[in-house]
């Protein structure tokens, strides 16, 4: 049994192809665990519950399965939106959107995703608000440096940075007692700072927001942080490589590991130089330095060893 759920703000459209019904709750958790322990349950368990990522809409939903032990699968948007369009579904209602999502998760053959612990959700939490903390008191030095004819407007924008900095500290401080409670993180973050480049600050991220880390091919992982190359072919024309998508905030990270790295990193700064002397940009010199970070990491976490001058990690 396959249940598709299309998310809302306020509620959940929820579809089952196989005996054709349709309810609509409350997008919360009492509403939630109620549907699911005493209607879906009696219904039949659900092989697989396919949903969408909204933005955090779906969080509810999915601390609701996680908790139940129920295989769910967060699809990407995009790719449902095209599955839709490619079997002639033009209109959308939130119950059409439902059924096809429930379509998707029958006929594409997917898989249920690796479910994270509640903590780590609530850690992931922490440190997407920490970054909102620090892209504020980034916007809120910049128009330090304007021009005002009233001088009320700086001391303004001062006690906002003053209080925005108190902010992120507390989240910060939060995050940290987090992760020195979970001994996997610790020893993530141990391993990770083994390597010439990267810091205490890299390594929290790496730990929070990249829990696939060890778990995933070295195609697969640099392909989920947005540092694969993208090819842009047609005919006789061949394009520039890109890069994009993924997770830019730990994208972010890996650049300034890769900065230090190019300098300071016995191993991959003759890789850098190397690219340098062959005729490649900068950037894009930086950009193989990053990939080659992220897949030395991740097979750092899988083999559960720390950074070595001569080892061969991929």
């Amino acid at each position: 049994m396959i249940v598709g759920i299309d998310v809302s703000k306020d509620k959940l459209d929820i579809k089952i192809l196989s005996i054709n019904k349709y309810f609509q709750i409350k997008n919360s958790a009492p509403s939630i665990k109620s549907f699911i322990k005493n209607k879906l349950i009696k219904l039949g368990v659900p092989e697989l519950v396919v949903f969408e990522a909204t933005g955090g809409y779906e969080k509810e939903l999915m601390s609701s399965l996680i908790k139940l032990s129920l295989p769910f699968h967060r699809a990407h948007p995009t790719r449902v939106h095209h599955f839709a369009k490619g079997k002639g579904y033009f209109a959308k209602t939130d119950r059409i959107d439902a059924g096809i999502l429930a379509l998707y998760g029958q006929q594409e053959e997917i898989k249920a995703d690796e479910p994270n612990s509640i903590d780590t959700l609530r850690r992931q939490e922490l440190s997407a608000r920490r970054n909102q903390l620090k892209d504020m008191i980034a916007r809120e030095r910049n128009r330090l440096h304007c021009v005002y004819l009233d001088a009320q407007i700086k001391r303004s924008i001062k006690r906002l940075i003053k209080q925005l900095e108190k902010e992120l500290t507390m989240v910060n401080k939060h995050l940290e007692e987090s992760l020195s409670k979970d001994e996997s993180c610790v020893n993530k973050r141990q391993l990770l700072e083994t390597i010439p480049g990267v810091g205490k600050e890299v390594s929290t991220i790496m730990v929070t927001d990249m829990p696939e880390l060890g778990k995933l091919s070295r195609e697969q992982i640099s392909s989920l942080v947005g540092v694969a190359p993208q090819t842009k072919d047609s005919g006789t024309k061949q394009g520039y490589r890109t890069i994009g998508k993924g997770r830019c905030h730990v994208r972010k990270a890996l650049y300034m590991s890769a900065l230090v790295a190019m300098r300071h990193n016995a191993i991959l700064k003759p890789i850098y130089e190397r690219l340098i002397n062959r005729g490649k940009k900068p950037k894009v010199a930086l950009v193989a330095l990053m990939r080659k970070l992220i897949i030395m990491m991740n097979a750092m976490v899988r083999d559960n060893k720390p950074w070595e001058l001569k080892s061969n990690l991929t």
